[in-house]
């Protein structure tokens, strides 16, 4: 039961997440049975989420250039403004899964040069 549920803070900012949950929770079955299907279920959902964010950023840079390139009009200008506010939140969410997943790995793994460090302050006091 230890890692049952990796939620991932970056998936808040999606509008699916809740719908996700609210679904695994409201079936029948016990509290254990609800949270291995909620976890099941965001797992699957979460590793799709990031590759469309991948997806989606490298989409609206490419529409972004295009839209600089392109003929200076009212409809492009919205559009360039929308497309970077958008960008600008995909890049946001992106930096939250990955500052969570660094904090993780460093939890599990600590820091690398602990040991040299140890080994150093150790052998000075002997």
């Amino acid at each position: 039961m230890k890692d049952l549920i990796g939620f991932e803070a970056a998936w808040v900012q999606e509008l699916r997440c809740e719908d996700i949950i609210t679904e695994a929770w409201d079936r029948p079955g016990t509290l254990g049975e609800k949270l291995k299907c909620l976890g099941a279920r965001l797992s699957i959902w979460g590793r799709l989420v990031l590759r469309e964010i991948k997806d989606r950023i490298a989409r609206l840079e490419q529409e972004l250039v295009s839209l600089k390139g392109g003929a200076l009009t009212a409809a492009n200008h919205t559009r360039a403004v929308r497309d970077r506010e958008e960008l600008s939140k995909l890049i946001i969410q992106e930096e939250i899964f990955w500052k969570q997943r660094s904090k993780v790995l460093w939890l599990k793994r600590g820091d690398r040069n602990s040991r040299f460090f140890h080994g150093k302050a150790s052998h000075r006091h002997q």
